[in-house]
């Protein structure tokens, strides 16, 4: 083979590696997802009546910690189901309230040609939650729990390191429906609990 025909050779390797990578690097717009995310939670002051007495209860500022998973069905609407955990403590004293999340999710997604791309979504679900006391006057310490429906709206917006890798931030609310307990012989009851967090989170689709 001659000098020439071997450079063309080179060549059209060259050119056909260099228009297969662009391909291979492309955004899929259908596949599985997951992600983790970690960040703060503000709980809304909760109604409380604890053996009879009613009160408001404020909370401080706590944490939620959620990993997830699913399905895009294209790249505008995603399913997927999302378990984590919030946590935040009563102000002025050690007790807490948190809950432990299953939520089955949908989000709407707005893909454009930048790296940012925003998403809004909301989801159903349950919550285990779970009432801590310690010695908040006249009762000892106890933990119970109680589970009950949940909902959740989210929304935020996320940067492509890559197509199918990315770091976002969003805000999500949670919600939980009244919750009953039985702290050492006393009966507690919490009415609907109002989340709201702010997150950082890893996204990747395969």
């Amino acid at each position: 083979m001659s000098t020439r025909h071997q450079l063309a050779g080179i060549v059209c390797a060259m050119l056909t590696s260099g228009l297969a990578l662009p391909a291979a690097a492309e955004e899929k717009e259908s596949g599985f997802f997951f992600n983790v995310g970690t960040g703060v939670n503000w709980a809304e002051d909760v109604d409380m009546e604890v053996a009879g007495v009613s009160s408001t209860a404020d909370l401080d500022v706590g944490i939620r910690v959620a990993i997830g998973g699913g399905y895009n069905i294209n790249k505008y609407l995603g399913v997927g189901f999302e378990t984590g955990y919030i946590w935040n403590g009563f102000d002025g004293n050690d007790n807490s309230l948190s809950h432990l999340l299953g939520m089955f999710n949908g989000e709407l997604r707005i893909p454009n040609a930048s790296p940012l791309e925003p998403y809004l979504g909301g989801g159903i679900g349950g919550s285990l939650n779970i009432l801590y006391f310690d010695d908040s006057g006249f009762l000892d310490w106890d933990v119970d729990s109680d589970f009950n429906f949940a909902w959740q709206a989210l929304a935020g917006i996320r940067y492509k390191f890559v197509p199918n890798i990315s770091l976002g931030v969003g805000y999500k609310y949670f919600g939980t429906a009244n919750s009953d307990y039985h702290i050492n012989g006393a009966n507690v009851h919490i009415g609907t609990s109002n989340n709201h967090s702010l997150n950082v989170a890893f996204n990747m689709v395969f």
